[in-house]
């Protein structure tokens, strides 16, 4: 799946609508209820405590700079704006230099009134409940979806919720990027 290219960003495409999600607003106001307490959950402050180094493919760079372009890019317009809206927000990309080989990461805290709207713009969309697909990995999620790859959208995006921690990735490589996220976010806080 490695083109050789010059390294094309998904963020120079036009973003692409995902059906049953609602179209980008204006600025992401605040959520007028209390937000989640930072204190409350630890989540790590950088991408190698975030995804060990030994689930990333070897020779797979950390790109610091383009990661809130490809999340902008590559999440759905309500992920994308409820992980923006969230505390403790870290976002964080990997890929193959001179490919499109990529993926992205983010991570933040949310109320129980954005993981509502979330998980309802979910039901209404093209992402599938990937719960068992997680229970089965071993990885323990009060919510998992999963958009698989179409002939439009040619990456896996993937929402994973549990508590007020919100993991989202999309990628155009394999590997389990946000199940290893939200396994290294609740061994941090001991779950």
């Amino acid at each position: 799946m490695v083109a050789c290219t010059d390294s094309p960003d998904p963020a120079d495409s036009p973003a692409v609508e995902q059906p049953g999600t609602e179209a980008p607003a204006a600025p992401v106001t605040p959520p007028a209820e209390p937000s989640v307490e930072p204190a409350s959950v630890q989540v790590p402050t950088d991408c190698d405590s975030l995804i060990p180094a030994e689930s990333i493919a070897s020779g797979m760079q950390q790109y610091p700079d383009r990661a809130p372009r490809w999340a902008a890019t590559m999440f759905g317009p309500k992920t994308h704006e409820t992980v923006m809206a969230g505390d403790s927000l870290l976002t964080c990309a990997w890929g193959f230099p001179q490919s499109d080989v990529i993926a992205v990461v983010s991570v933040s805290l949310i109320s129980e009134a954005a993981k509502s709207g979330l998980l309802t713009s979910l039901k209404g969309s093209i992402y599938e409940d990937a719960s068992a697909f997680y229970k089965d990995l071993g990885v323990e999620a009060e919510i998992a979806y999963k958009r698989p790859p179409s002939n439009d959208l040619q990456y896996v995006s993937t929402v994973l919720i549990d508590g007020p921690v919100l993991v989202a990735a999309s990628q155009t490589t394999d590997g389990e990027f946000a199940g290893k996220a939200l396994q290294s976010i609740q061994g941090l806080n001991g779950d």
